[in-house]
């Protein structure tokens, strides 16, 4: 079988989280190789290179990561026990994603698979995450880059101590009405209003990479589907509180609005509580 030309990237971050290639090196490769071989190799041919391994760790925190364009945050991180030409058929290289992705469904809008040429990145797996609840706690979590939204609410919420992650979501602390396009026979109302609009969620199905979120930035964790009070842990001081304050915060500015005696039995409460 014909060799398999790559150039492979070595991706770091500098200052302000800003990404850039610190080496790159063009390797003719056996496709028969495993993506494994293929991290130890390249850290072998530039092992010499000034500079090029003096802030990175071991091995077993990188991986081989293969952009659906040069230049996007999106694409498929290859499996380290899998061939290289396990991802030179796009039947193949779906089916491995679709195996590695918790939900057995890749989130790819455009199919990726290995062809001579392409650019393979070798960065880290892991990245840092804060997350902040409604009780105003900071959570700072080490997660796997190459997971979705959705697969992290997982790992999040186990974290915590919360069963049901499936209700909970991450969103973003920029102000999502600056981005929105607002249609302007509305603007009029929406001054008046607050609604769950004004939430600026993160995509389930995306990973924070190709969403820009960055480690520096925390997001917020909030409930995003109310299915039922059953699945409220009465027991579990950490989950109420959470609900409540996020409760108290919609209520407080309006989007789940209540009647007047309803309000009044609410502030009622919380007086006690506080005072």
């Amino acid at each position: 079988m014909a060799n398999l030309i790559l150039r492979l990237s070595i991706i770091e971050k500098g200052q302000n989280e800003a990404e850039k290639s610190i080496v790159t090196k063009t390797l003719a490769l056996n496709p028969k190789n495993t993506v494994a071989e293929v991290a130890t190799l390249l850290r072998t041919k530039t092992q010499d290179v000034p500079g090029s391994f003096l802030k990175m760790g071991p091995n077993s925190e990188y991986g081989l990561f293969l952009p659906k364009e040069p230049g996007s945050k999106g694409g498929i991180w290859l499996d380290p026990e899998h061939a290289l030409e396990d991802y030179m058929q796009e039947e193949n290289a779906q089916k491995i994603e679709n195996q590695m992705s918790d939900e057995g469904t890749a989130n790819m809008d455009k199919k990726v698979y290995l062809k001579s040429g392409d650019t393979i990145e070798y960065r880290k797996k892991m990245r840092i995450l804060k997350v902040r609840t409604f009780d105003n706690t900071m959570r700072t979590l080490m997660v796997e880059d190459s997971k979705t939204v959705e697969a992290l609410m997982d790992v999040i919420c186990k974290r915590i101590g919360i069963p049901n992650n499936h209700e909970y979501s991450l969103a973003s602390t920029k102000d999502a009405a600056h981005d929105a396009q607002i249609n302007k026979k509305m603007e009029t109302i929406k001054a008046k209003l607050h609604t769950e609009d004004e939430v600026n969620w993160l995509d389930q199905h995306k990973t924070l990479r190709e969403q820009g979120a960055t480690e520096a930035e925390p997001l917020i964790m909030r409930r995003k589907f109310f299915y039922t009070d059953v699945n409220v842990n009465k027991d579990d001081p950490i989950q109420l509180n959470m609900l409540y304050e996020q409760s108290k915060h919609a209520i407080l500015i309006g989007t789940h609005p209540v009647a007047m005696d309803i309000a009044r039995q609410l502030a009622a409460f919380m007086i006690q509580m506080q005072y």
